[in-house]
């Protein structure tokens, strides 16, 4: 009987070593898409609802079924609170997508972190490697635990979740705890009290003795009832309690804010205690959740409505050419009792639709149960002649909008802006120039508006035959034999856009299917354009679109090759061919896979570059959305607008191009951009890498906090240079002149290898090499591994030759130094000098006198130095083109002076 015992206590006190396992794998989630988003999930299994931030699906690197992928350290998370604490907790990760940025996970439990993983993925390619991670968290009660990268940084460091696993806090001490703390949207609007309810759970462990009891103050404005008999439901007894009950748990207490209150916002804390016995007596433990609700007035029922966005622009074409591409605004509105009446220019230029495929001058809105959200389409119509539409009668050209009952309105204009450009330059064939005639059927070749051609049983006669058709003097006229055709020789320029040419049957020969084609690599092969067709008794016109840049030939030749040898005679003439561009001037092109950019060249045409491929991106973790080569027509300088269509993200947007292998770059404002692109040393076709995405700045692989110059103990100039951060680097050149012309400067160093860390890095180099007293200035460049190149200072230093017996004295003075480079864009050193040790304050103004950026500085010894502006504000937004004046204060020393960013 004795050993029964034991073994009764044994499994007892076994089963009580062994905590329950749960487990998270993701398969029931619902919420997660292939977009990055923040929300929560709660599993219906185990009840723990979990908090994501920035992330999506697991998208092609699964580990084992559905995951969670983080995003980057900045705003990617995953979090849940666990009431009844934590013992071991596991999970299974692995590197998404192919960037070369080491990942490195930490998990923290209520707000600290307490564990790390070790790095991965630190190499370009994608890494299949599953990894495993555990800790022993043991901690109980209510415990919470986040799941994220290190550090803050926006760069990307996908990474995918998946296999959580975590045990129930396992000790012996009594815990509980409440979910949530904190309860809000206990709202409705005056008069239709009392709020829905919510619910929050007491749970705990060994709670072995003792009593919970739930309140409200008694004047409370909102209530408390116990659970139902049925799971999920209140059992109706509202009031402000208490509610006593035993420490059997779960306990699940429903809250709600009262009815008949006025209106206002209202927070109040439900006080839960748990109250146990020990050999002192009885003890008391509370913990609170908070309320939070509002009472709302009613909506209003007035009429409401706006449209967006009021202007619209860039509605353009080339004459002959059209319509313009359509744009839309968007009227909405709420409580509405009748319809819209939406009205195009009465000039007849533009045109609306409501599905952007039937355009009309006037359209009628009829609202849906009082609502409407409703898109209107706007076009500039074809066949207007060059010129500006956006005036008309000395008016502008606008869309009217109104609403005539139940009270007339004013209406509400779009106005509208656009042009019709010169017609594009075509390529023309119509037989008419002297010397294009040839008499017979044999192989020969004729030049035709500049370009030779070859006729194979095609003539051009003088004086055309009875049968014949012609526009003016002289047609060409097929045999049409199967070896019939008319084939360019030679290229013509600037590509294809749309082609016309007109043909009829000769006499009444037999008739045949005939083809146009066209070729972009020398005649090998031929690509046809548009359907066969088939010359009749009846003047034709055939009309095309090949709409490609690159040159460009054309050949008509029979449709089938049936080796025929009848006639089959035909008419060709009036060929029509224009010129094509990827990028016309003035018209904006949207461009990306995604078809969320647009570009518009403001100077001259472009072609995608027939020569250039792109590069890798200088900073790997920039977010690229259009990314390619481009070659600018024409001999510069050249404007190219660029814009954002749909602002998805939070980071900033940037437009970038990279010209003889620098980059220079310019931060977007709304969307916008407007790069400058000089001449350059070519004399038409000038050669460029575009880019534009978001992110940190895409073009400065190296963030340097600092780099200075000074005289060691020893005599020599050391340089020293902070970078915060380094990607896609070889290294750093050091450069030096004696006046601050970097185009004249001199390399001193070899090439000083870069680290590539995401962390912090100084670097020196000791210039041994001065023999003559004077002012020197050094340059950093720093050389990526695609070879691209850039530079950072000046920053100068006053050498004195050292004299027998002692150290030379420098002979330092406080004095604030000018900008350089001055005007900037984006960045300018602002230089000063210090006679001795000592505080320094640069503070920058706009031309209001508005402070734009202060920076504090403290100085250990005397010497040279400078403060780096990179042209935003203190909120960290670029600031407008325009003068800025600087101030240095120093002690008692003060100094002004002006610099000038234009972009």
């Amino acid at each position: 009987m004795k050993k029964l015992s034991l073994v009764i206590v044994l499994v007892l006190a076994l089963a009580a070593s062994f905590a329950q396992t749960f487990t998270e794998d993701f398969e029931t989630w619902t919420v997660l898409t292939g977009s990055y988003t923040t929300g929560t999930f709660t599993n219906q299994t185990n009840n723990i609802t979990w908090s994501y931030g920035e992330s999506r699906e697991e998208g092609e690197f699964p580990i084992a079924g559905k995951g969670l992928m983080l995003r980057r350290a900045s705003d990617s998370y995953l979090e849940a609170t666990f009431p009844n604490g934590v013992g071991t907790f596991t999970f299974q990760y692995r590197k998404a997508h192919t960037g070369a940025s080491s990942r490195q996970l930490e998990l923290l439990v209520n707000g600290s972190q307490v564990a790390i993983t070790t790095e991965y993925g630190g190499f370009s390619g994608e890494d299949p490697t599953i990894h495993n991670f555990s800790h022993d968290v043991n901690t109980g009660g209510q415990v919470t635990i986040k799941i994220k990268n290190t550090g803050t940084t926006t760069g990307n460091r996908q990474t995918v979740l998946d296999n959580i696993t975590w045990t129930e806090y396992a000790g012996t001490e009594p815990t509980w705890s409440v979910t949530p703390g904190f309860i809000s949207g206990l709202d409705y609007v005056l008069g239709n009290g009392p709020s829905a309810y919510q619910s929050f759970v007491i749970n705990g462990s060994n709670l072995t003795d003792g009593y919970f009891m739930v309140s409200v103050p008694e004047l409370s404005n909102f209530e408390i009832a116990r659970e139902d008999i049925v799971p999920g439901t209140p059992d109706g007894y509202w009031g402000p309690g208490p509610l006593e009950m035993g420490n059997e748990v779960p306990h699940t207490i429903y809250v709600r804010m009262k009815a008949d209150l006025p209106v206002g916002d209202y927070d109040e804390d439900v006080t839960v205690s748990y109250f146990s016995y020990d050999a002192v007596g009885e003890t008391q433990e509370d913990k609170f959740v908070t309320l939070n609700g509002s009472v709302t007035a009613p909506p209003s029922t007035d009429p409401v409505w706006e449209v967006t966005p009021l202007e619209l622009t860039g509605f353009t074409y080339f004459e002959g050419m059209g319509p313009s591409k359509s744009q839309y605004f968007t009227i909405s509105g709420s409580n509405l009792v009748d319809n819209f009446m939406v009205n195009a220019p009465a000039s007849g230029h533009y045109l609306i639709s409501l599905n952007n495929t039937d355009f009309v001058g006037e359209l009628e809105l009829i609202p849906t149960e009082g609502a409407i959200q409703q898109r209107i389409y706007v076009r500039l119509e074809a066949g207007l002649p060059q010129g500006d539409y956006t005036w008309y009668n000395n008016e502008p050209q606008r869309v009217q909008v109104s609403m005539q009952t139940p009270v007339p309105t004013d209406p509400v204009y779009v106005t509208l802006s656009g042009s019709v450009g010169a017609p594009l330059v075509r390529h023309w064939v119509d037989f008419e120039n002297e010397g294009e005639v040839k008499q017979g059927y044999a192989l020969g070749q004729l030049i035709l508006s500049n370009l030779n051609w070859e006729l194979d049983e095609v003539l051009v006669f003088n004086t055309p035959a009875s049968g014949d058709w012609y526009d003016g003097n002289r047609s060409a006229r097929f045999y049409g034999k199967a070896t019939s055709r008319m084939t360019m020789l030679e290229d013509k320029a600037w590509g294809g856009g749309d082609i016309s040419f007109q043909y009829r049957q000769y006499g009444s020969d037999t008739r045949a299917a005939w083809v146009v084609e066209y070729s972009v690599d020398q005649g090998t092969t031929w690509i046809q354009i548009g359907d066969p067709f088939t010359p009749t008794d009846q003047v034709q016109t055939f009309t095309g679109t090949i709409n490609n840049s690159r040159d460009i030939r054309l050949q008509f030749k029979i449709a089938n090759d049936d080796g025929g040898t009848s006639y089959r005679r035909w008419n060709l003439d009036n060929i029509d061919l224009s010129d094509y561009y990827d990028f016309f001037k003035d018209v904006p092109t949207v461009v990306g896979a995604a078809e969320e950019v647009e570009i518009t060249m403001l100077s001259n045409h472009a072609n995608y570059s027939r020569t250039y491929t792109p590069g890798p991106v200088p900073v790997p973790d920039f977010n690229v959305m259009f990314h390619d080569c481009l070659t600018l027509l024409g001999e510069g300088p050249w404007e190219i607008d660029t814009d954002i269509i749909l602002n998805k993200q939070p980071d900033s947007y940037w437009a970038a191009y990279k010209l003889h292998d620098t980059w220079y770059a310019e931060e977007m404002v709304g969307g916008h951009a407007r790069l400058n692109v000089p001449a350059g040393t070519f004399a038409a076709n000038n050669e460029i890498e575009l880019l534009i995405g978001y992110g940190k700045n895409p073009t400065v692989p190296v963030e340097l906090s600092s780099f200075t110059a000074t005289i060691n103990a020893e005599n020599y100039v050391l340089l020293t240079w902070v970078s915060q951060s380094e990607s896609n680097i070889s290294g750093y050149n050091v450069y030096r002149n004696t006046s601050d012309d970097l185009s004249s400067a001199i390399k001193i160093s070899d090439l000083i290898q870069g680290t590539n860390s995401s962390e912090a890095t100084t670097y020196t180099y000791l210039d041994q090499e001065l023999e003559q007293s004077g002012t020197y200035y050094y340059w950093l460049q720093n050389v990526d591994l695609d070879g691209t190149m850039s530079f950072y200072g000046p920053v100068n230093v006053v050498f004195s030759v050292e004299e027998e017996g002692g150290s030379p004295e420098i002979p330092f003075a406080t004095k604030l130094e000018n900008a350089y480079p001055n005007p900037f864009n984006p960045n300018t050193n602002i230089r000063y000098q210090l006679k001795d040790a000592g505080d320094v304050k640069i503070d920058i103004y706009n031309t209001r006198g508005q402070l734009v950026r202060s920076f504090s500085r403290t100085h250990d010894a005397p010497g040279y130095y400078q403060i780096n502006w990179d042209g935003r504000d203190s909120s960290g937004k670029s600031v407008s083109s325009g003068v800025y004046q600087y101030k240095m204060t120093s002690g008692k020393y003060s100094a002004t002076k002006k610099m000038v960013l234009k972009k």
